[in-house]
């Protein structure tokens, strides 16, 4: 009778071992997770707070986009312009939208005095200082809408002259001081004149 419940105790302690090993090699790993927490596709658990610290990771892995030096290239743009727009030549014979009789001022960085230059067929030229007076200075500076009442006739290229390219367009003009435009004044005619570019009129609007 001992023999045999000695026997069925040793049974029983074999048998409840058995058990704890499969239970300890088929059961999984313990892991708190409540039913908020993400499975992913590997069979793994997305625990919070790991989606943020990939994305930091990622901001710092991610270098500079396309497009990101755009501005600094556009800057670099606007001030090339700029530099164009300040490089200007007195002696630019190009009219751009000047018209037939339009003046400029040349020769001096002044926006009131200067070598007068006239627009003519496709060109700026210069006007001879023959007859050149007062009355032909200050309806010069009223065209450039400029002071006119105390304006000075300068002649003998005072401003320098007029490049040697440059057409002489008018001689011997003479204002009465009533005209709108020097081309309304009397004159020789366009192209007509007896000159060189040292003999280039000029004025001071005053």
């Amino acid at each position: 009778m001992r023999i045999d419940r000695a026997l069925r105790w040793s049974q029983l302690l074999v048998t409840v071992s058995l058990i704890g090993l499969l239970t300890a090699c088929i059961a999984p790993d313990r892991i708190d997770y409540s039913p908020d927490d993400e499975v992913d596709d590997s069979g793994g658990i997305n625990l919070p707070g790991d989606d943020d610290d990939l994305s930091d990771d990622d901001d710092d892995l991610v270098g500079p986009m396309p497009g990101d030096d755009d501005d600094d290239l556009s800057d670099d743009d606007d001030d090339l312009s700029d530099d164009d727009d300040d490089l200007s030549d007195d002696d630019d014979t190009s009219g751009g939208s000047a018209l037939d009789g339009d003046l400029r001022l040349a020769g001096t960085g002044s926006g009131f005095e200067g070598r007068i230059e006239i627009y003519y067929s496709g060109q700026w030229g210069t006007i001879c200082d023959d007859s050149w007076g007062t009355a032909d200075a200050q309806v010069a500076c009223r065209q450039l809408g400029l002071p006119s009442e105390s304006a000075e006739a300068v002649g003998n290229a005072a401003f320098g002259p007029g490049d040697e390219s440059m057409e002489i367009w008018l001689d011997n003009v003479g204002c009465s001081g009533s005209e709108q435009r020097i081309e309304d004044c009397d004159h020789d005619g366009w192209q007509q004149h007896n000159c060189v570019h040292d003999e280039d009129a000029g004025v001071r609007c005053l």
